[in-house]
């Protein structure tokens, strides 16, 4: 929750660290390294009430925050410097966690940070990927995500929409970075269910034609005014789809009419192959669709589509992090004895690469999985209080106001009602590092909130 590494650097692992980097710089394009992650150097991302960071994995180490910030003071301040060196000495301890964990299961292929090596790097110093997640506005509740990214289900739990942090000014402002992008990532919430999204768009198309313009979509929409947009730019697309199966993709994806988003999805694909565009698919293995993997890579590989398989962390009793070794055992023989035709193009090979690695991030699941002790607010603030007592007495005074500052996070963020976010906090995200944690002040605390809820 509070985006702390995973042990990756604490413990003894089969493969030493540098050993498993070597590994990993092996599969990357560049002869030469000189970062383990490009993110901080090429890109920024823009996430709900202006909090920016170098990706949208890492929502922890904050460069900056619109509109306390501009833009251009965000880029060349000193925490992207901070981040920036830090993964030139190939750390990963400063927000990068989710990372290091696909790193130590050998994931190489479901690395956030590879997928950095891929874009350019400006030699005039400008940022070539932005990315933006600025609203939740979503017309689904899937079973996997929370009120934070879905309006939906905020809606459902009584939470209060924050007004809009981003307008017309920040729109302004991205005027003299769009010349310079490369590609630009639009998240949601439903991407084109978002009005600003639409200014950028025509912002891009007018400035930068030539720009990648992706989209995670549900592809529960498309009218109109979505194929006119569609058709002034270079859209790339990455569809979100959980099920093959009629009935269990609308039990994942709540409110969604499979037919219709099939359908669709057609629309898009041939859109893309007109326009010479990509077109994935994005899949979160759960416990409620495992099993349905094999068959995403023999439908990608049939229509020559890219298929990326997330890590899913929370909600705990979904994600694949917390099976149990019987479980975990008959996804690996299920998986192992999968066979598929021989690949061809690129993308088929590469779909057969996220496959194996999503072999190697199951196996590199521990057993005995720590359950969850916290199902309110209540249970997590009394341990919170108590936890000095057991550790060290002479943090009481300091847990006392932290505790308050973190009740006064959750009002601020208007959370009480989302009885699933304390559900995904664990006692090791605070034990070890509760001398550090306890001297956070509100915003920070708040910025650890938003992480866990996405996560």
């Amino acid at each position: 929750m509070l985006s702390l590494l995973t042990d990756l650097f604490k413990r003894q692992t089969e493969t030493p660290f540098h050993l498993l980097l070597s590994e990993y710089n092996k599969t990357r394009p560049q002869k030469q390294n000189f970062s383990l992650c490009y993110a901080p150097f090429k890109a920024l991302y823009f996430g709900h009430r202006g909090l920016v960071t170098a990706c949208c994995y890492n929502r922890l180490q904050s460069l900056g925050r619109w509109p306390q910030n501009s833009i251009s003071e965000i880029w060349n301040g000193p925490m992207a410097n901070e981040l920036r060196e830090e993964l030139k000495k190939n750390s990963l301890q400063k927000g990068c966690d989710a990372c290091a964990i696909q790193l130590e299961a050998k994931n190489f292929s479901g690395f956030k940070a590879a997928q950095f090596d891929m874009s350019p790097l400006n030699a005039n110093g400008f940022p070539s990927v932005f990315e933006f997640e600025l609203d939740n506005t979503c017309n689904l509740e899937c079973i996997m995500c929370s009120p934070q990214f879905s309006s939906s289900i905020a809606n459902r739990m009584g939470i209060k929409k924050h007004a809009p942090v981003y307008n017309g000014q920040f729109v302004t402002q991205l005027e003299e970075f769009i010349p310079h992008l490369h590609e630009a990532k639009f998240y949601g919430g439903e991407p084109f269910m978002i009005p600003i999204y639409y200014d950028i768009w025509d912002k891009i198309v007018a400035i930068n034609p030539n720009c990648h313009i992706l989209v995670q979509t549900n592809a529960t929409q498309l009218n109109t005014r979505i194929k006119d947009i569609l058709e002034k730019g270079r859209f790339y697309f990455n569809i979100s789809l959980d099920s093959l199966e009629k009935d269990n993709y609308e039990k994942i994806r709540v409110n969604a009419d499979f037919d219709r988003v099939m359908e669709n999805i057609n629309y898009l694909h041939q859109y893309a192959k007109r326009k010479n565009t990509l077109f994935e698919i994005s899949v979160c293995p759960i416990k409620n669709n495992w099993h349905e993997i094999p068959r995403f890579i023999e439908y990608g590989n049939e229509n020559n589509i890219g298929i990326y398989c997330h890590t899913v962390f929370h909600p705990k009793h979904l994600s694949l992090q917390t099976i149990t070794v019987d479980e975990k055992r008959t996804i690996l023989e299920t998986y192992k004895s999968v066979k598929f035709k021989d690949a061809v193009t690129e993308i088929q090979k590469r779909n057969l690469r996220h496959f194996r690695g999503l072999i190697n991030q199951i196996e590199s699941i521990e057993d005995g999985v720590e359950e969850n002790p916290f199902q309110n607010w209540e249970d997590l603030y009394a341990w919170l209080t108590e936890y000095p007592s057991q550790t060290d007495p002479s943090l009481t005074m300091q847990s006392s106001k932290f505790v308050s500052h973190f009740k006064q996070a959750v009002s601020q963020m208007n959370l009480e009602n989302d009885y699933r976010l304390p559900q995904r906090i664990s006692k090791r995200d605070f034990e070890g590092q509760f001398k550090m944690l306890i001297m956070l002040e509100k915003e920070r605390i708040c910025e650890m909130l938003e992480n866990a809820a996405h996560h």
